[in-house]
């Protein structure tokens, strides 16, 4: 019956592509492409030259970009993310030191962006952070793989649209977490973008209409926390907390472990006041957990199967794209139950204060967040 239902919707085109002799991996294959295996191949992209036609991709009218296999797509969108106009910055800069810049030709972009984005991040001049680059490769490119996934999330960090993409299948898969709900609303809102802007399914969907589906899935998501049970209010506001320290940490990588995204608890004084705490904010992140806002895994001194500061923890990467940091599980900070609580009651003053602790400054809401503006501008009543 879904087979029958999907050909009558698109006739012909649809048809091929559900052909019974295509396996359902390789039609999920075809339809949402590998975005993953084409963003850092520096040696196809070291090639690209702006088309005559790019400057009217980077103004605000929608425009679809068409072309067959190998002709340039990919290129094209890495170089709207601004990595090349941001390496030419480093090269005009290093010429001005009088330094060679031969090397860069054989540099990943990606890479001699981060030579960049260091000696901004450290109040270095770029002519230093460049002669530390040349003579300690070994520690720069452990820098590099440290950081590489994390630049993707800092590029377009004060610009407007789309920061970071979130596309693919296996993208998806990772989004989704294991919840086969998530990942259907995942593919349900990207075929219905990709069919409200193209009325067809002949063409793959495009990495722009797959990360804003994962964008209204994360606030869809978000959204319905409230309605869920008692402290669903909380929740929500919970998440909003959390997700606006992580993208502001992704969004600034420099300075702090990179791809933050996880926390624990910090053991505390057994106060009467400090126990009281805990147990509030052992009961919301327990309702966090069963409501799926949040995951948890035993910590590395994990003491006690009921005991709540033993555990990790880490917003559900549904929530990922909405708030733009990374869904892999990677490093962790530190929080206290007051940081919990405060990011409920508090939430300006207590970002802000996590985002100080972390040598960062708080950037203006991306347009996704502003329907929340009042929320995050809020003060203690």
């Amino acid at each position: 019956m879904e087979q029958e239902q999907l050909e009558s919707t698109n006739g012909e085109g649809m048809t091929d592509r559900t052909a019974h002799s295509e396996s359902p991996e390789e039609q999920l294959s075809q339809l949402f492409g590998g975005y993953r295996a084409e963003w850092l191949r520096g040696e196809i992209f070291e090639l690209f030259t702006e088309p005559a036609y790019f400057p009217e991709l980077k103004t605000s009218r929608p425009c679809v970009l068409i072309g067959g296999r190998g002709t340039g797509k990919t290129t094209v969108l890495r170089g709207l993310l601004g990595v090349d106009e941001e390496v030419a910055v480093l090269r005009s800069q290093l010429r001005s030191a009088k330094r060679d810049i031969a090397i860069l030709d054989t540099v990943d972009p990606l890479k001699a962006y981060l030579v960049k984005v260091w000696a901004e991040s450290k109040g270095l001049s770029v002519a230093e952070v460049y002669d530390d680059f040349l003579s300690d490769p070994t520690t720069w490119e452990t820098r590099y793989t440290n950081y590489k996934h994390s630049l993707l999330y800092n590029i377009n960090r004060k610009k407007r649209g789309i920061r970071r993409y979130y596309a693919g299948w296996d993208t998806f898969t990772r989004l989704a977490a294991s919840n086969i709900r998530y990942l259907l609303e995942l593919v349900d809102q990207s075929l219905l973008l990709h069919y409200r802007r193209h009325k067809s399914f002949d063409t793959a969907i495009s990495a722009e209409d797959q990360t804003l589906a994962a964008q209204a899935v994360g606030k869809k998501n978000l959204s319905e926390l409230e309605g869920l049970s008692v402290s669903g209010a909380e929740l929500t506001k919970l998440l909003l907390g959390l997700g606006r320290v992580f993208g502001q940490m992704a969004g600034a990588p420099i300075g702090h472990a990179p791809e933050i995204n996880q926390f624990h608890l910090s053991d505390e004084e057994p106060t009467d006041n400090a126990l009281a705490l805990q147990s509030r904010v052992a009961h919301l992140l327990d309702s966090a957990v069963m409501h799926l806002a949040l995951l948890r895994w035993p910590g590395t001194k994990l003491g006690s199967e009921v005991d709540t500061r033993d555990y990790d923890y880490a917003m559900h990467p549904i929530f990922s794209a909405f708030f733009v940091f990374s869904y892999r599980r990677k490093r962790k900070m530190v929080l206290d139950s007051s940081d919990i609580l405060g990011l409920v009651a508090t939430p300006r003053d207590t970002i802000r204060s996590l985002l100080t602790r972390h040598h960062r400054s708080e950037d203006p809401l991306p347009e996704q967040l502003r329907i929340f503006e009042a929320h995050f501008n809020a003060h203690k009543k």
